[in-house]
């Protein structure tokens, strides 16, 4: 009794270190229960197929042992008169000359002591229930490591897919970085000469606007991916919003130009009502500018063609400044704007308008208005269009004299 208590309390020890991580493991159960209970050797058997094969889990002391086949007609459930054939077959299987063994029911798992010849072995299992029992502990506490390690590795297998899977999107923007930066470039570039007229007048002041209009467009673009791409990987390289007077006439007539060929091809109305006498307001330009064109193009890619998108700034009630963009589209369900706000995912009804892009805009914009110690807000009924709103702190007016120049 003493000896099965003292296997018992170790079995529980070694389940604990194995289920908090630790060093307790089936090889160290076999060697306690082979020296509790005076066996030479313990060996763990599962079946390995519908033959009747048992394959070696564990063995102690360790050795390399082949599966073992049983007879079929032979079974391995502890009833009456089977103890001893299957004692027997697993002793010359084992070549030890005494075998005691026992079967847990749910998992298969057979636990067979043995004995040499010279030692005194234990009452066969069939003959003494007690014993019965301390071997299915021992099962027991086999199969619960045996499951708490499979758990471990499937929870270290998911771990490792996790990381690979950031990897791959790593890569995957890195990739996207260098596919869109590098046209860009070249874009900014060679308007940059134009509009300088580098190599000659180019006859009309027209095209020397024009340059400089895709000019400037391409140096937008190309931040606004960059703070995306940012955005996208996780990175906080968004960073703090420089504190310099921006004029948001000035701002949101630049986006509306960035976006008009899209609302043309979408045959969407762009309407700014945009008071000319505003403050300015203490912030990032670009950030801020951002801010419009993401608001812009997801409006005009949930209008259905013939509809409006209208972009208004206000003063609201406590002194602040309110940009609001308002649709005629699609609309959204509640259920839809908070996808929609889950940085890197988009929402059905988008993707069902195929709408095409980067899935990051009402996100990113949330984070540049929380930068600028504001909030955003979304109304929006399916069928109903959609109001997108920022709100900007008075804290951040300064004089409308101050702001730069776009």
């Amino acid at each position: 009794m003493r000896r099965a208590t003292r296997l018992i309390v170790d079995l529980h020890r070694l389940a604990n270190q194995a289920g908090a991580g630790g060093t307790g493991d089936i090889g160290d159960i076999l060697a306690i229960a082979a020296g509790t209970l005076g066996a030479d050797a313990a060996v763990l058997l599962r079946p390995a197929d519908e033959d009747g094969a048992l394959s070696v889990v564990r063995a102690h002391p360790a050795a390399p042992l082949a599966p073992i086949r049983v007879p079929g007609d032979l079974g391995t459930d502890g009833g009456a008169g089977e103890w001893d054939r299957l004692g027997d077959h697993l002793a010359r299987s084992l070549s030890l000359p005494d075998i005691r063994w026992s079967r847990d029911a749910d998992s298969g798992l057979i636990l067979a002591l043995g004995y040499a010849g010279d030692a005194e072995p234990a009452p066969a299992p069939a003959d003494d229930p007690f014993l019965q029992d301390v071997l299915q502990a021992v099962l027991l506490t086999c199969r619960t490591v045996e499951e708490r390690t499979r758990l471990t590795r499937a929870l270290e297998g998911s771990r490792l897919a996790v990381a690979d899977a950031d990897r791959t999107k790593a890569d995957f923007l890195a990739l996207m970085g260098h596919e869109l930066r590098t046209p860009l470039n070249a874009v900014i570039g060679f308007s940059e000469l134009i509009a300088s007229q580098a190599f000659g007048p180019l006859g009309s002041a027209r095209y020397v606007d024009y340059a400089g209009t895709v000019l400037k467009s391409g140096m937008d673009l190309l931040a606004i991916i960059d703070t995306v791409l940012d955005f996208a990987q996780g990175s906080d390289r968004i960073g703090t919003p420089e504190d310099t007077a921006v004029d948001l006439y000035a701002v949101v007539s630049t986006a509306c130009k960035l976006v008009q060929v899209r609302a043309d091809r979408s045959q969407v109305l762009v309407d700014a009502a945009i008071p000319e006498a505003l403050p300015a307001i203490r912030g990032d330009r670009r950030m801020l500018g951002q801010v419009v064109v993401h608001l812009l193009s997801n409006a005009i890619a949930a209008t259905t063609p013939e509809g409006r998108v209208t972009v208004t700034i206000r003063r609201a009630e406590d002194g602040g400044l309110v940009l609001s963009v308002a649709d005629t589209g699609i609309g959204m369900t509640p259920a839809a704007i908070a996808d929609a706000l889950r940085p890197a995912d988009r929402t059905d009804i988008f993707m069902a308008r195929r709408f095409k892009g980067a899935g990051l805009g009402l996100p990113l914009v949330r984070e540049i208005a929380e930068l600028h110690q504001g909030r955003l807000a979304i109304t929006s009924r399916p069928g109903d269009g959609t109001t997108v709103t920022v709100a900007l702190p008075p804290e951040r007016l300064i004089d409308r004299s101050a702001a730069t120049a776009p």
